[in-house]
């Protein structure tokens, strides 16, 4: 559920952050910057765990996982920390790759731990706890979301906050 929440609540403010032209504290990118850095995300996340659950599967579900979370923290760290194109961009890659290690590695654990009479339970609770980060994330992000003077900003297209 943490790493679903905190997944959907980076990718609803991250447009955001990435083009923020008008605070000294947002990355000031282009628009096409954004649909390379959105491009190379979804490149990593979504077509790399066809071969990490391969790896997956040969190495072990706990070292899949550990690198995974490993790989999501040091993204964040990452994103949070560089400000030029090339730095941000490889927060995302690296961000994008732990996530695609953590949806094989999870869900080979929870198949292998799980019983025929159980496995229908449990794959209710699975989907269930990660539709619950991902409900949450969003809703989530519009409270913590800031401007630098810690006022909240009712508007993401407003250039100033009430």
């Amino acid at each position: 559920m943490f790493e679903r929440l905190s997944y959907y609540l980076v990718r609803s403010v991250v447009a955001i952050y990435i083009m923020q032209a008008d605070d000294p504290h947002g990355l000031h990118f282009t628009a096409a910057d954004k649909g390379t850095i959105y491009a190379l995300w979804f490149a990593f996340q979504s077509i790399l765990p066809t071969f990490t659950g391969g790896f997956a599967d040969r190495y072990g579900y706990k070292r899949s996982l550990f690198l995974a979370i490993t790989g999501n923290v040091l993204g964040y760290c990452l994103m949070a920390t560089q400000r030029s194109l090339l730095g941000f961009t490889f927060g995302i890659v690296v961000l994008a790759t732990g996530t695609a290690f953590f949806k094989p590695a999870l869900q080979g654990s929870l198949a292998q731990n799980l019983d025929r009479k159980s496995s229908s339970l449990g794959w209710g609770i699975f989907y269930w706890v990660v539709n619950v980060g991902a409900a949450i994330g969003p809703m989530l992000a519009n409270f913590i979301r800031h401007d630098y003077r810690g006022r909240r900003c009712s508007s993401p297209r407003r250039r100033s906050c009430r």
